[in-house]
């Protein structure tokens, strides 16, 4: 409260006084549904306070979520773009040998090879974009180059060696 004096005319604080003068303390909320990691701080202490404590902030952050997508299974979150979506995962490379006389004419099946290459992108949680790939299986991002995710267990074609024509009146094929 404040005394005034009624001979001076002079007002007297008295000191600042409240019935509760701490802050509580104040758990972060789970913002994961929303795609959000677990924040830097599970929760904010309480504090005590005077009159004279300056005005305080306290920043709590949330880190984006991201998960990766299985490119054998691929499930997105719910808020990937169409465009996300469409994204290609998986790519095979195809090699034909094909065996031909001089005049083009087939002389002998020809033998196809493949090598399946896959690439893992890793999508962030609230805004459903993808934000690179993972290359090593950690499910976290290694390249933000998506030419240069392809991964594959083998990239290394088997040798074939070419038939032996010459019951057939052929010379030695030329590889």
């Amino acid at each position: 409260g404040a005394t005034v004096n009624l001979v001076t005319g002079a007002i007297t604080y008295g000191d600042w006084t409240s019935s509760d003068s701490t802050f509580p303390e104040v758990v972060s909320p789970d913002l994961s549904a929303k795609g959000y990691d677990a924040p830097d701080q599970a929760k904010v202490s309480s504090k005590t306070v005077t009159a004279t404590d300056e005005d305080s902030t306290v920043v709590v952050t949330y880190s984006q979520g991201t998960t990766p997508v299985d490119p054998k299974n691929p499930v997105w979150p719910d808020n990937a773009s169409d465009a996300t979506k469409k994204t290609e995962l998986t790519k095979t490379v195809k090699r034909t040998i094909k065996y031909v006389d001089s005049n083009g004419n087939v002389v002998s099946e020809e033998v196809v090879q493949t090598v399946e290459f896959t690439r893992t992108p890793i999508v962030n949680k609230v805004t459903g974009e993808i934000v690179g790939y993972d290359t090593d299986g950690d499910g976290k991002v290694d390249t933000t180059d998506g030419s240069a995710a392809w991964v594959t267990p083998n990239n290394t074609l088997p040798e074939v060696v070419s038939p032996d024509l010459s019951a057939k009146g052929y010379d030695a094929p030329d590889q």
